[in-house]
């Protein structure tokens, strides 16, 4: 089936637009659990001073309650998480076999994930 240049742009912005709110979606709930654990990190951080020679930074022991609320606060989401990378995964292949068949310069952006 051909379809005409005209209608193959809207359907391709209407691809784009399916798979940007998906990904806008994964953004939400990442950011959500940096925050949470951002303000859970710093709730009981020690008051130390610079660092020492022998013992960690308050810096230090704040990245490691941060890293330590992201893994637990994103453990709930994961099953969410890995759909909605799986299904913007499949949206940015959908777009490019698309623009492959109808000749159409895919978009210039490509979002990267990350948790």
């Amino acid at each position: 089936m051909r379809i005409g240049s005209g209608e193959a742009d809207a359907l391709l912005a209407r691809m784009v637009e399916a798979r940007n709110a998906t990904l806008g979606h994964y953004r939400t709930i990442v950011t959500t659990i940096r925050a949470r654990a951002a303000a859970r990190a710093k709730e009981g951080s020690p008051k130390m001073g610079s660092g020492s020679a022998n013992g960690p930074t308050a810096g230090d022991i704040t990245d490691e309650r941060y890293k330590g609320w992201v893994a637990q606060l994103t453990a709930p989401h994961l099953g969410e998480l890995r759909a909605l990378a799986r299904r913007i995964a499949r949206q940015n292949a959908a777009i490019a076999r698309f623009c492959a068949k109808h000749g159409i310069q895919p978009p210039s952006r490509r979002p990267a994930l990350s948790v």
